[in-house]
């Protein structure tokens, strides 16, 4: 499979390059992006997706919430949904022979010449400046997508970008709402990359709550704000910063389940094994409630799993607190 991006003066709306036989293809606001599979391929490819048509149908077809049209397949291990761009319907067409190519192109289903007939028949302008040609490596949504490697990473000029923001925000000890709101969307969205990320962006989302209805007085960041901006300034000057494109995996279900008590303390049960902790007296006086008991619980059941456990990457834990959870 081989991918490249278009970018539209106008949403074309992508039921048109399907109902033509071109495709996968998925897009972000007006930025398009094309699938192509090997010719040798595509008889199997067209069976799975009968197969899929036949499961979104039976989940109720098209969904549409707020801005977001998907539709519903399986229900993977580890409980998420498969999300489909398209309800499968309409097979994939060998398109090959429409036009002159390369003994490269000759592979693949399609070429972007084919892309172009349909969308001067048309009328459908693209961007040229931002189209981008097939291959194995290619920058979509502010990413570098290797699909060889299955793997996605932050350009090095994004790194930078965010690096430099970081510097300006440390110049000045108080910040408005808007230049919060330019951190934390770009910390956010290299957040998809960096795995460990959530836990450093937490002083950023509270300090964005506390503006209220005074969005032009500038802030104080929370105490702790300036080591988060450390990490992340020391990951994004690694050379690389990659990794790899999350799919199905296999999920171990030990039945292992943590909840806590402000009363009592913290227990755990993995199977037909139990362990229970005592919380010290006095231990909210720091400022943690029972979502920080909560949090401590699932971080020993965690810990209890891994050290005496071997033969599974991947386990399935239960907590019972939606923000611990998440979290």
């Amino acid at each position: 499979m081989a991918g490249g991006s278009h970018g539209l003066l106008a949403d074309a709306g992508t039921d048109i390059f399907r109902a033509n036989g071109i495709g996968p293809i998925s897009k972000g606001v007006d930025d398009h992006i094309f699938f192509r599979i090997p010719c040798c391929h595509l008889d199997t490819y067209n069976g799975q997706c009968h197969s899929w048509c036949q499961l979104v149908t039976s989940n109720g077809g098209q969904i549409h919430e707020g801005s977001c049209i998907w539709y519903k397949g399986d229900t993977m291990p580890d409980g998420c949904l498969e999300e489909f761009d398209e309800d499968m319907a309409t097979p994939l067409c060998d398109l090959s022979h429409t036009s002159t190519c390369s003994p490269h192109d000759a592979i693949f289903a399609y070429t972007d010449k084919d892309i172009d007939l349909l969308s001067d028949e048309l009328g459908i302008p693209w961007e040229n400046p931002k189209t981008i040609p097939f291959g194995s490596v290619i920058p979509y949504l502010g990413f570098i997508w290797d699909l060889d490697t299955c793997s996605v990473a932050i350009p090095a000029e994004k790194k930078l970008k965010y690096l430099n923001t970081i510097k300006e925000w440390e110049k000045k000890p108080t910040h408005p709402l808007v230049e919060v709101q330019k951190l934390y969307g770009k910390l956010l969205h290299a957040s998809l990359v960096v795995t460990a990320r959530h836990a450093y962006l937490t002083n950023l989302e509270a300090m964005l709550s506390g503006f209220n209805n005074s969005p032009f007085v500038p802030h104080t960041p929370p105490c702790d704000t300036s080591n988060n901006l450390k990490w992340w300034a020391e990951r994004l000057q690694s050379p690389t910063l990659s990794r790899n494109v999350p799919g199905p995996l296999p999920l171990t279900d030990l039945n292992a389940f943590s909840d806590a008590s402000s009363g009592f303390g913290i227990s755990i049960t993995i199977r037909n094994k139990w362990h229970t902790w005592c919380l010290l007296p006095g231990w909210k006086s720091d400022g943690q409630d029972i979502s920080w008991a909560k949090a401590v619980g699932l971080e020993l059941l965690t810990r209890s799993i891994l050290s005496s456990s071997s033969g599974s990457a991947y386990f399935k834990v239960y907590g019972d607190n939606k923000g611990v959870v998440k979290g």
